[in-house]
């Protein structure tokens, strides 16, 4: 099974909100789960957030671009401010 989560919220004109401290899960056989875990992905995404892989077995997380079902544990994390 695998676990997608945000950290804070931030607000978009275009997409209304959206919230951190969320969490979707899906089982990688379970076509439903796995479309709607990715369309809440691509939402983030495109709104400018960050998505990692968490290596549980390597403790370690890798920036990616793109949703895979097969990962167990993504994180997204909402853009930086600043200037």
């Amino acid at each position: 099974m695998g676990v997608l989560r945000t950290i804070r919220e931030m607000r978009t004109m275009d997409e209304g909100e959206l919230k951190g401290n969320v969490s979707v899960s899906w089982h990688p056989d379970e076509a439903d789960e796995v479309e709607a875990a990715e369309r809440t992905f691509n939402r983030y995404l495109e709104a400018g957030w960050m998505a990692f892989a968490i290596e549980a077995s390597e403790g370690r997380r890798v920036q990616i671009f793109a949703f895979n079902p097969e990962l167990e544990t993504i994180v997204l994390l909402p853009p930086m401010g600043g200037g």
